[in-house]
Formats: structure tokens, sequence, C-alpha cells
């Protein structure tokens, strides 16, 4: 009997200890399967993965594997202020692989309804931003991929501020996306796809931005389509100083494909293409205006720069140089003065040394920066008509030498070079503009001033710079049968 009562202690203490084994386990499993506590798995795999600082407000289930969070938001560490704030989602679904919870691989698909994406530059470091300071945690994410992220709707939002001074957040567009993210199984890169969102006031055409991010080379690229530059567009530009420069060339049009790369220990790169854009040679480049009309025999000047049509052509930003390469169009004549030749060319421009825009405090400031801004421009036109009776708007220099031939009809090729040094130091006198230039005039009828006889079949190479105006040669027909030869 004794040993009966011994085998039952010992089966209850068994059922006991299996008891408490089994509400221990479900209390473990039903704490760690709480929404908070979940949630908290999910904010530490993305905190490891950006290396910012993510909260939320509150979690639920909404199914058995659907994590829904409200007010999530990622921030910098170190900035305090609305620039600080690099996301916040209005709602997050997250879809979780609770056999990861012992690991920390948990996440695993993500959709974004609704929320706002901020980025802001540094006004006292260009080509700065807030998510610069964003570091993840070595070795987070590892070899595996990223979750896959769908996005109904989420504002971006650019803006400047001033790491030096509170408060100084301040919003310069924004716009709103639609798309997906995902690892890319070919180049392991995490790429997105985002389609812009146009409101009932809005004109634009479908933009799309298609990016990627390399997590072991620190790169970004992004490629923008579809843009025209209306003022919202050009607001979320990501650059104080490409929003500055395109203001100084009064882009207006439509681009064709924009290109963005940053990366680790590289300046910052942009490419522009374009495609249909009107856009001016900011005056304050040049000495003096460098456009004159030319009318039957007389020259006006231009005020400002007359508009150049773009038919191809690209700008590139690299760091604080910029460049307009290739650009191929015609000059559009000054509106008011009547009919006007439209003068096909083709221009290069280099800009080096571009000024820091934390010297800028306003528009005019950008201007006077240019008068000292080091450049070299390269202009070309190639079988241009002048038309008896017709005008155009052409460089002062090639003005000038029509009139000093008295030109009346004729077809004009030209090259022209204007240049400006560095400056010794930024306190030192600017440089002047250097130009030189040769032209070639064929087909033509006029007068040469010094030799007021009228010519016809004139041929003339001449050559110039800025101190003087050399003739090559010179070959005409004069009256009857007479041959005008000047060498």
């Amino acid at each position: 009997m004794p040993q009966v009562r011994k085998a039952s202690r010992i089966r209850l203490i068994i059922l006991v200890v299996v008891a408490s084994l089994l509400l221990l386990g479900s209390l473990v499993i039903w704490t760690v399967l709480r929404p908070s506590v979940m949630a908290s798995f999910a904010v530490n795999a993305i905190e490891e993965l950006l290396g910012g600082e993510v909260s939320f407000e509150d979690a639920s289930w909404i199914g058995s594997d659907l994590l829904e969070i409200d007010g999530l938001e990622v921030r910098v560490p170190n900035l305090k202020g609305p620039e600080g704030l690099v996301a916040r989602f209005d709602l997050v679904v997250l879809q979780l692989d609770l056999g990861g919870v012992i690991s920390g691989d948990v996440l695993r698909d993500v959709t974004v309804d609704g929320g706002l994406l901020r980025i802001a530059e540094d006004r006292s470091n260009q080509w700065t931003y807030n998510i610069d300071s964003l570091k993840p945690t070595e070795g987070a994410g590892g070899a595996g991929s990223l979750p896959d992220v769908s996005i109904t709707g989420i504002r971006v939002e650019m803006g400047t501020f001033d790491a030096g001074i509170q408060n100084s957040w301040e919003i310069v567009g924004s716009a709103s996306f639609i798309g997906f993210a995902g690892d890319d199984e070919a180049t392991g890169d995490f790429m997105f796809d985002l389609t812009k969102l146009n409101t009932g006031d809005d004109e634009d055409d479908a933009i799309s931005v298609l990016g990627g991010i390399n997590r072991e080379r620190d790169r970004l690229a992004v490629k923008i389509n579809g843009v025209s530059l209306t003022d919202q567009i050009k607001s979320m530009m990501p650059a104080m100083k490409v929003q500055e420069i395109w203001n100084a060339f009064d882009l207006q049009g439509a681009l064709g494909l924009i290109e963005v790369v940053f990366e680790g220990g590289s300046p910052p790169q942009l490419s522009v293409a374009l495609e249909d854009v009107n856009l001016i040679l900011p005056t304050d480049l040049f000495d003096q205006d460098p456009w004159a009309n030319y009318r039957a025999g007389e020259i006006t000047q231009v005020v400002g720069s007359p508009r150049l049509h773009v038919n191809q052509g690209s700008i590139q930003f690299t760091g604080d140089s910029f460049r307009l390469e290739q650009l191929e169009g015609y000059l559009l004549g000054e509106e008011g003065i009547g009919e006007v030749s439209s003068v096909p060319y083709v221009i290069n421009l280099d800009v080096e040394s571009l000024p820091e825009m934390q010297a800028i405090e306003k528009v005019d400031d950008l201007q006077s920066l240019l008068e000292r801004t080091p450049f070299e421009l390269r202009i070309s036109t190639e079988n241009f008509r002048f038309e008896e009776g017709g005008a155009a708007d052409l460089p002062s220099e090639v003005a000038e030498i029509f009139d000093l031939f008295g030109v009346e009809v004729c077809t004009v090729d030209i090259t022209m070079r204007f240049a400006r040094a560095m400056g010794a130091s930024s306190s030192s006198p600017a440089e002047p503009v250097t130009f030189e230039g040769e032209m070639t005039i064929d087909k033509a009828a006029g007068a040469f001033k010094r030799f007021p006889y009228p010519l016809c079949n004139l041929r003339a190479r001449i050559a110039f710079d800025d101190k003087m105006i050399y003739l090559e040669d010179l070959v005409a027909n004069g009256s009857g049968e007479s041959i005008i030869e000047m060498r």
C-alpha cells in the first residue's frame, strides 16, 4: 500500500510540473505575442536596419501573422527639431514570421498607408542631409533580404535647416507618392519604384521615381522620369545649390531623365537630360550684356539675355561644379521687337567652384557671386542663314562684325569661347571675362565699311578676341566681273 501511494505522489508531482510548464509556456507565448511586445520586436529590427530612433503609439493583431501599428516614427539621433523626424507613418501593417522570434528575424512584408518622409538639407553644410545621420547597426540585415514594402500613400517633404540653430527647419516643397520597394535578387540592391500622385490642380504628367540602395557601397541611385518644371517640382530638387542654379538659368519646360547618385566618400552627382526646355545664360557671368540685336544694318542692345530653346543636351552637377553639355537648339528672339530669326546653336558651359549657399542671404547675392565664378562657355552656330531684311539676336561681337561688313544676307558659321579664370583669392577683384572666336561668312551681300563698295558672293574668314578683329581672308564679286580679295 505505501508503494501505491508513493507512485501516485510521483505521478501527481509530474502532472503538476507539466501543468506548470504548460502554464508558464502559455504565459510566455501570451506575453510574447501581445501586440505591443511583437511591435517592440519589429521596432528593434527597424532600428538596427536604419540606425534611427523608432517609436510607435499603438499596435493590434488583425490576423494570425499581421500586426497593425499606428503612429510609427523614425527620428535621427541628435536632431531634436522637426528636421530630426525622418518619417512618420499613420498606419503600418507588418507581416511577421513568428518562427523568427527567438532569432529576432520576424519582419517579412510591410504595407504603409499614409505618412510622411522628410528630407532636410543642412544650410551650413551643403549636400548634407538629416538622413546621413542614420547609421545602421553593423551586420543588421546580414546577407539576407530586406522586407518588401507596399506604399499606398506617402507625402515627401523637402526642406532645409541649420544644425547650429534651434527651430531652423523650413519646408521648401512637398509631393505625394504611391509605390513599392524590395530587394532585387539580381543586384542585391534594395529597389524602390514610386509614382507621383497628382492633385486636381496639377497639370504634371505622371512622374516616376526608380531607385536603389546598395548597403555595402553606401550608395543611393535614383532615376526620375516625366518631370515638367513647375514650381512644385523645382522645389523638390534635393539640393539648395541645384535650385539656386536652376533659378539663375530660369529653366522652363519639360525634362528627360534625371539621375542622382549619392555614394559615401564621393561628391554627389546629378545629371539632367534636356528635351524641350527654355533657359537663359545669366548675364551676371559676363562683364557686359553679351547679346545684341542686328537688323537692317543697325545694332540695338538686348536687355538681359534672350531665351534659348533646347532640343537636346544635358546638365551635370558634381559637388561644387556643373556643366551644360552639348545643348542643341536655337536662340529665341527678344519679344516685342518684330520678326526675329531663330539662331541655331550648340552650347557647352563649364562652371567651377560654385559659391557656398550659406553665404547667400538673398537672390542678389547669388548674382553678385556669379560675377566672380570661374567658367568656360563655348558657343557654336553652323549654317545660319540671315535673310535680307531680317533680324537676329546675336553675340555682341558677331553683331559688330555684321555691321562692319554691312551684311544684308549671308550664311554664317560661328565659334566663340568665353572664359573667366579663378581669382587669386576670395577678396581679390574678379578676373575679367575674356573671349575669342572665329566665323566664316559665305554667300553674303553687303559693303565693307572701310571700302563702301557693294559686294556679292562674299566669303570671308574672320577671327576676333576681346581686343581685336582679324580679317584672315575675303573674296567677293564687285561690279561687272571684278573680284575683290583681301588678306
